[in-house]
């Protein structure tokens, strides 16, 4: 097979956190659902086009905050911390890019999720099991990721 083909198959079977952290860090779907979950109901998947691909979704998983505080961001320094972001990268290559201030200090931050069930099942997509969502975004689909298997967290220059 084609390289190509074997990039898009290769499953995700965990997401793990690395770059500007003191521990690095990877969580199955199992970890995650040990962890403090949250559920959000009523979400539409919209696409940047407009198109509702899904009217309605509930997703239950863990906030991303909670799970970058596990890995430890290494910036201490307020002004330096303004820098950074976070690019999310999924098994299929799409990626979705947040903000530090984003994720930790606003109100999106209570609605981005490491989802591992959708609709009250498991995710069980053909590349992996764990979901990315910003469910507080006008067009959903945009980051919704779904086999997320790695953050970085980026110092912009």
């Amino acid at each position: 097979m084609k390289e190509k083909s074997d990039s898009c198959r290769k499953e995700s079977l965990e997401l793990r956190i690395e770059g500007e952290v003191s521990k690095p860090v990877s969580f199955t779907v199992a970890d995650l659902r040990k962890m403090q979950s949250m559920e959000l109901h009523a979400i539409p998947l919209i696409c940047y086009s407009g198109r509702v691909a899904e009217k309605k979704s509930s997703f239950k998983g863990v906030l991303l905050r909670d799970l970058l505080e596990r890995a430890s961001i290494r910036c201490t320094d307020e002004k330096k911390r303004a820098r950074l972001y976070l690019v999310a990268h999924a098994t299929d290559k799409h990626t979705a890019v947040f903000s530090f201030h984003e994720v930790f200090n606003s109100p999106a931050r209570n609605s981005i999720l490491a989802v591992y069930e959708k609709n009250g099942s498991p995710i069980s997509s053909p590349e992996g099991m764990i979901a990315l969502l910003a469910a507080s975004d006008l067009k959903t689909c945009c980051r919704y990721l779904k086999a997320v298997n790695r953050i970085e967290v980026i110092e912009a220059d």
